[in-house]
């Protein structure tokens, strides 16, 4: 079957239209079905599925992964949809879906220049050092001259880059992927944190993932033994199903959940503080949403920002290649123009 949505957006805006039905009072089974009259296709088809799966009592969270939604956004609106203001969690996930979509439109956006620029870099310094750079070269060795520093090192590297570089670099890759893939779980997250420009952004990812998942429950009175229970039995995201059993294991042992939550590296530091201070206003699942929200927006934020230092960086380093490129053609030229 095609592919019910086309990307991000549409799924968000799916969400969207879901969680303003249910705002008017319609039962979610009558917002399907209503929505289903307005489509065509295989998204007609999809819905019809979900209908027919929700008639028979299966949950609708469940049933999102077969149009593509990621499995971090099945967990969230599945504790959602059994502890929490379905509703309201919709349309926070229509918001997340969109600024998905947007970031992923605002890179596109950003990346086309560069890369159109990159291929023809690309394009030219293959017809340099394929056609040109070699004449230049047997030229002065007849004439028993040196060529310049700047050309020799141009050429020494259009040698490596042929084969030999790109068959070393496409095999390091593949042995390093094959080697974190081989390991368990949670070592294979322990080694990606000890990448140093990945270590921040994992952990503020996997703090909001955690909080997510777990302050709807906690807000709606499960005890926080029950929340990491269902979390560990019902997660989509297999990371959390581990955690969740590990942080059981430790308030069974008589630690706190502050204490446990710090000893871990693999969450933000803030996030001990939060739950101390959920805890002592008894209003722990209200905190956790709160830091969850305040997290997704810095992420979202800081993503925007990085991407926007994108660009000039990248034209920078384009704009000094193609420098180099040109010198390594123009030095020779000035050579044999002062050798006459």
């Amino acid at each position: 079957m095609k592919k019910a949505f086309r990307h991000d957006g549409e799924r968000g805006d799916f969400l969207f239209q879901l969680s303003a039905l249910l705002k008017e009072g319609y039962a979610l089974s009558e917002t399907i079905q209503l929505y289903t009259a307005f489509t065509a296709g295989s998204k007609k088809e999809w819905l019809e599925g979900l209908y027919g799966q929700l008639i028979v009592g299966e949950s609708f969270s469940d049933q999102l992964l077969d149009a593509s939604f990621s499995k971090e956004l099945v967990s969230y609106l599945l504790f959602i949809e059994r502890f929490g203001d379905f509703q309201k969690g919709l349309l926070q996930a229509s918001v997340i879906l969109k600024k998905r979509h947007d970031l992923k439109q605002k890179t596109k956006k950003i990346l086309h220049y560069p890369c159109f620029l990159f291929l023809g870099f690309v394009m030219l310094g293959s017809l340099m050092i394929e056609g040109v750079l070699p004449r230049f070269e047997t030229f002065f060795e007849t004439m028993d001259q040196e060529l310049p520093l700047m050309t020799k090192v141009l050429l020494i590297f259009s040698e490596w880059v042929k084969i030999p570089l790109i068959l070393v670099i496409a095999l390091s890759i593949f042995l390093l992927i094959y080697w974190l893939r081989r390991k368990p779980l949670l070592e294979q997250v322990q080694t990606l944190l000890k990448v140093p420009l990945l270590n921040n952004y994992l952990r503020h990812l996997l703090t909001y993932y955690l909080t997510s998942q777990l302050a709807p429950m906690l807000k709606n009175g499960l005890s926080l033994h029950d929340a990491l229970r269902m979390i560990e039995k019902d997660s989509y995201l297999d990371f959390f199903r581990y955690d969740a059993q590990a942080i059981s294991f430790g308030l069974q042992a008589g630690e706190s959940f502050p204490e446990l939550i710090q000893k871990k590296n693999v969450y933000l530091d803030q996030l001990s503080s939060v739950i101390a201070l959920g805890e002592s206003k008894g209003r722990l699942g209200d905190e956790l949403e709160r830091f969850s929200t305040f997290l997704f927006q810095h992420m979202h934020e800081k993503m925007f920002r990085y991407i926007g230092y994108f660009q000039p960086i990248f034209l920078c380093v384009i704009g000094v290649m193609i420098l180099f490129l040109f010198l390594s053609m123009m030095l020779p030229i000035f050579s044999i123009l002062e050798g006459w």
